[in-house]
């Protein structure tokens, strides 16, 4: 019997390994809003996860552990804005699309790119959406580790970015799918 504990229905693998490069860009994120909150989120994720390197990999357990740690000692504004930095650290053409971002960050968040040591291909859930013109259903699967302004920050920083000049999008907390843990609709 293997010792790795796996969601098989999600895939939320919390042995699985995560890049260390969105957490700098998190933490950076941090810097943004006040040098203290970017001293207390470096100290709050070495707590968890050791000193922390853009190329190094870290136990996706104790990685999801910093950022719930995170949102309790720093709040959600901080959590949208690290989201924000990270959607925007995402090294896409500038010339894409919302939806090609979208798709392409769907692909970013898998095995190979953004994790490694896992049986599942999406060790950490995924994004969902469903987009009509400047509008869409936005959200994150039941298997998705991360927190919910983290989530809302990507979401944000995609559209800002890719979006139409000077978009900004507004969120309205939806019913999420069956096999969503959380959902917005966005409008931009």
């Amino acid at each position: 019997m293997s010792d790795r504990v796996r969601d098989t229905e999600t895939g939320y693998d919390p042995t699985a390994e995560a890049t260390g490069r969105y957490i700098i860009a998190f933490i950076d994120a941090a810097g943004e809003v006040s040098p203290v909150f970017a001293q207390k989120v470096e100290r709050i994720f070495e707590a968890k996860i050791g000193d922390v390197s853009a190329e190094e990999y870290y136990r996706h357990d104790k990685v999801k552990e910093g950022f719930e740690a995170v949102l309790v000692e720093v709040g959600p504004k901080t959590m949208t804005e690290g989201g924000i930095a990270t959607a925007k650290e995402l090294p896409f053409p500038d010339d894409t699309t919302i939806q090609e971002a979208l798709e392409m960050l769907r692909d970013e968040h898998s095995v190979g790119n953004s994790y490694r040591n896992t049986d599942s291909d999406r060790p950490a859930g995924q994004y969902t959406f469903d987009l009509s013109g400047t509008a869409g259903h936005f959200g994150a699967t039941n298997g998705y580790p991360y927190t919910k302004p983290y989530v809302k920050g990507i979401y944000q920083g995609i559209i800002e970015k890719y979006g139409p000049r000077r978009a900004r999008p507004e969120f309205t907390e939806t019913t999420p799918k069956p096999n969503e843990k959380f959902a917005w609709h966005v409008e931009w």
